[in-house]
């Protein structure tokens, strides 16, 4: 028997906020209703009663749980706005340039997964400012904002902002925000955020490594918003994650596990971006 269609985030969903193991059970007994093998399958905790007022009890308990799907299966959201190739850096090639998104975006097209029965479009829209001031500080925010009246702004040799690098920024925040409350909310499966500038470098109170705001911390006080009571953020990058680190570190209901990779910075070891161990 091959299960399919079990709702990951609605299980996380019925854990985090209703807490009580047994919920669990209730998802995948949803996803075996769903699939017409309830008949088939001995419950051990309703064994006395027969099919038919077993699948009515069953169907009753995940409703009230919000455990069964009762719209057509969900896809994995993906989120995008082409605004965001209008941040760069004029007649240079930066690392972190628009053919970047452009590259992903035709592969998604190649492999027929956008657009596709598999997966759907949210739409884009830019994160408020109260949003931004949940990880960030106003100093923060407004420093970034300050730089749509500059042609061309380095905050580091390497971090630079045009006049629309700032739109681009909130975008990308907003999109990842709604993702995450897209996911959290049971209207998506999954979701993929395709977005610039990016954001993990990026401190309280500083703009650095390319990053402007830092998307992850805002997409997972988003999906605390919508009903998540802990938040496990898995960065896999060539660099460490010192602003997600930074922002959540003395956060108990965020944990930030970093992948990145190891150094040799003279006699002593680091990790990128050269920070000591």
């Amino acid at each position: 028997m091959q299960l399919k269609s079990l709702h990951s985030t609605r299980l996380q969903t019925c854990w985090s906020s209703e807490g009580f193991c047994f919920l669990a059970i209730f998802c995948v007994v949803c996803v075996i209703l769903k699939n017409f093998y309830i008949l088939n399958v001995p419950f051990l905790f309703l064994p006395s009663l027969c099919p038919k007022v077993r699948i009515m009890v069953l169907s009753i308990i995940c409703v009230y749980t919000g455990a069964l799907d009762l719209e057509p299966e969900k896809r994995t959201a993906i989120g995008y706005d082409p605004r965001m190739l209008l941040h760069e850096e004029t007649e240079k090639m930066h690392p972190e340039r628009p053919n970047r998104l452009r590259a992903i975006l035709a592969g998604l097209e190649v492999s027929g997964l956008l657009p596709g029965p598999n997966c759907f479009s949210i739409p884009a829209r830019e994160a408020t400012q109260d949003e931004l001031k949940l990880v960030h500080s106003s100093k923060h925010v407004d420093v970034v904002e300050a730089t749509e009246h500059e042609d061309l702004t380095y905050f580091t040799p390497d971090t630079y902002a045009n006049k629309y690098s700032a739109l681009a920024a909130r975008l990308a925040a907003g999109i990842c925000a709604d993702l995450a409350t897209a996911i959290i909310t049971g209207k998506a499966h999954n979701g993929f955020a395709l977005v610039r500038p990016p954001g993990h470098h990026a401190e309280e109170e500083t703009v650095m490594g390319f990053c402007l705001h830092n998307n992850a911390c805002v997409a997972a006080r988003a999906a605390q918003a919508a009903g998540a009571n802990k938040v496990l953020i898995v960065d896999w990058d060539v660099h460490h994650g010192n602003g997600t680190q930074g922002i959540f570190e003395q956060d108990p209901t965020v944990l930030y596990i970093s992948l990145h990779r190891y150094v040799q910075h003279g006699p002593s070891p680091a990790i990128w971006p050269s920070v000591p161990l």
